[in-house]
């Protein structure tokens, strides 16, 4: 009876171990969206921000990760800056320009959450010294951790996208692992009443 019921835990044990295991590496997919707002003096402009006769456009995105396949962090784009316009001498950015990214997750939770940038340079018909330099880079929805870069823009009419990363620190475990961990806690459970109940004969 010993040997049995040692067998019996030492079976639960390596599948629990082994469920778990498969859990994480089978994290669920990462589905989000981004919005962008420039910012000068705190007043909102848009998306899109007029400096003399340049503008720069943010388009965001929606995307799916997975970062479970890629040992955990994912890299991604997260939208496209387009300069357009400008002098010959190079329109500067006004002073205290900001720009703000809005990641909203609707998988594999609901949540929102905000990175902030500083926005510097200039602005030419030839050329861009525009740099986004973020002062909070990291947004954390759920488990998930959104890290961005800093991002030099480039030339007119020429798209730079935003890069980052999203890293899963809290995989969900999966309906399969949880039933197995819930029916060996349930053999563990009767192995013991049954040793008492001997026990007490």
């Amino acid at each position: 009876m010993k040997n049995l019921a040692k067998s019996f835990l030492m079976t639960v044990a390596i599948a629990l171990i082994t469920g778990f295991g498969a859990a994480s590496a089978n994290a669920v997919p990462v589905t989000f969206t981004t919005t962008g707002t420039f910012f000068v003096n705190g007043v909102s402009q848009g998306t899109v921000l007029t400096f003399d006769s340049a503008t720069l456009t943010f388009a965001g995105l929606t995307s799916t990760v997975d970062p479970a396949q890629t040992g955990g962090i994912s890299n991604d784009n997260f939208g496209t800056f387009t300069p357009a316009g400008g002098s010959a001498t190079g329109f500067p950015v006004p002073a205290n320009t900001t720009f703000q990214l809005t990641i909203t997750q609707t998988a594999p939770t609901m949540g929102s959450g905000v990175a902030s940038a500083n926005l510097t340079g200039s602005l030419s018909s030839a050329a861009s010294t525009l740099f986004l330099t973020f002062t909070q880079n990291t947004v954390t929805i759920g488990g998930q951790v959104f890290t961005l870069d800093n991002l030099r823009i480039g030339e007119p009419d020429a798209a730079s996208s935003l890069q980052g990363t999203v890293t899963q620190n809290n995989p969900i475990p999966e309906p399969t692992t949880m039933l197995l961990l819930g029916t060996g806690l349930v053999g563990i459970a009767g192995i013991v009443r049954r040793r008492r109940a001997t026990q007490a004969e």
